[in-house]
């Protein structure tokens, strides 16, 4: 028990305390003093919120074997009118390695302190199964190996806005080389995409010739890439380069609508008809017309199977399948979004809804099986259950398989032997890493507490690469069972 000497040592301490603090606030001028007080509330409400990080791994700010052991906050920047403010925090691993970290903030009242939102709380939210997705599954196919972050990225997102920027660290996509061995790292938004070369085992990452208005596509044999850009004209140009960032061509002979690489050069939908650019083309190129396609085109998604004879693409709201070598065509009527399913208050999924989706932006994805014999075709929207439908190569269903609560998806990725399916989605305002087995239509949800990755697949199927929250590249083994 505390005695009377000891109560009033106690009391004094408090009150000196105090005296410091006001003659600080008043030193510092009435401006001051405002900043001195939000600042050191700021740090506490942020403290309490990093001590539940304690004890997690993940990508970053977390590491992937080594726990955080310690959390400290350095300095606290304040933003402009318009702007976030940010944290400096050093996060400390149990096996004494440290990083510090620039965070995102938010202020509900830029008068009050304390923040409504930072770029660390989505790592407070609990790691759970979503409707439709399985998670933790002992039956999954696939395993993810321990993660191995490339530093020699870190270059890729110079002057990108930093942790919790939205896209994560300004990627949009993740593409990689047919060889396997380098990716391209597109970044921006429609129209200011910025792609940079990056080989993935080590080198030093390019930056490609800029004003991509398109996302870029390998050539078929990896020694270039495609995308339409502006370079000086009031119109983007389709355009090669090669792994330099040289300029091998352009086309010149008008607006281009699709385009998709195929073994014998790039073919390009213009004005209802397949136009095809040779493989060895260089300067200034106008592609050669070829033959009408027989339904109306819809959209720039182009998909040709492993020969580049037959095409897959959107018409109106159907699926169309053609095949240039022979003039044989296909149209495949495909079914309308259904609701998403919603969470409500107390935390519980609401059973799907009945009728139609109310579609904001109904993005359609396509994919043939490496064996040729199947489509894959992804149709999402934000407000939207997304479906996975597998065709055989003539059109007809073969699989209908739903994929989790809502949100978008991209790019469909088969294995090499055609029997699993790679998806990134984005249910419920999160990332989940997704595998399908094509035969028995089950999801599985592969992502891991404190990643939140987005990533792509390997042509080899061995591995991914991923990007967390905060802007940085990992490359993470593959691993079937």
């Amino acid at each position: 028990m505390m005695n009377a000497y000891e109560g009033r040592a106690t009391l004094r301490r408090k009150w000196v305390l105090l005296a410091v603090v006001v003659v600080l606030l008043i030193g510092a001028g009435p401006v001051g003093a405002a900043d001195i007080l939000h600042d050191t509330v700021d740090k506490v409400f942020l403290e309490q919120r990093l001590k539940g990080l304690i004890g997690k791994t993940g990508l970053d700010p977390f590491d992937p074997v080594s726990p955080l052991a310690e959390a400290r906050v350095l300095d606290i920047e304040r933003g402009g009118r318009g702007e976030y403010d940010a944290a400096l925090i050093r996060f400390i691993y149990e096996d004494g390695r440290s990083r510090d970290v620039r965070v995102w903030l938010s202020h509900p009242y830029r008068l009050r302190p304390g923040w409504q939102y930072t770029g660390l709380d989505r790592y407070n939210t609990p790691h759970e199964e979503l409707p439709g997705l399985l998670l933790d599954s002992p039956d999954a196919p696939v395993r993810l190996g321990t993660p191995r972050r490339l530093d020699h990225a870190d270059p890729v997102f110079t002057g990108v806005a930093g942790f919790d920027s939205s896209p994560p660290g300004g990627v949009d996509r993740l593409i990689w080389s047919p060889q396997g061995d380098a990716v391209i790292v597109s970044q921006g938004i429609p129209h200011e995409i910025r792609l940079v070369l990056l080989p993935v085992d080590g080198g030093e990452p390019l930056t490609l010739p800029g004003g991509a208005v398109t996302l870029p596509e390998w050539t078929a044999d990896g020694s270039g890439i495609v995308y339409a850009r502006y370079d000086g004209g009031p119109d983007p140009v389709l355009t090669m380069v090669d792994r330099a960032g040289t300029v091998v061509w352009r086309e010149v002979g008008g607006e281009v609508h699709g385009y998709a690489p195929v073994p014998d050069g790039v073919l390009i939908v213009r004005s209802g008809a397949l136009w095809h650019i040779p493989v060895g083309a260089t300067g200034d190129v106008t592609a050669r017309r070829l033959i009408d396609l027989p339904a109306g085109w819809s959209s720039g998604v182009l998909a040709p199977d492993p020969s580049g004879n037959r095409l897959a693409y959107t018409c109106g709201s159907d699926l169309c399948l053609f095949d240039r070598s022979t003039g044989w065509s296909q149209r495949v009527e495909l079914p309308y979004p259904e609701p998403g399913i919603v969470r409500d208050p107390d935390g519980t999924w609401r059973p799907p809804s009945r009728g139609r989706a109310h579609v904001l932006n109904l993005k359609l994805r396509i994919a043939w099986s490496p064996d040729g014999q199947r489509v894959a075709l992804v149709q999402s929207d934000q407000n939207a259950r997304p479906l996975l439908l597998l065709f055989d190569r003539d059109g007809s269903l073969v699989q209908r398989i739903p994929l989790g609560p809502d949100g978008w998806v991209v790019d469909p990725q088969w294995t090499p032997d055609s029997e699993l399916l790679f998806l990134q989605t984005y249910p419920a305002n999160g990332r989940r890493l997704v595998v399908v087995d094509a035969d028995s239509g089950v999801v599985y949800d592969l992502s891991q507490p404190g990643w939140h990755a987005s990533g792509s697949l390997s042509p080899a199927g061995d591995r991914l690469i991923v990007t967390g929250w905060e802007p940085a590249l990992w490359v993470v083994p593959f691993e079937r069972q």
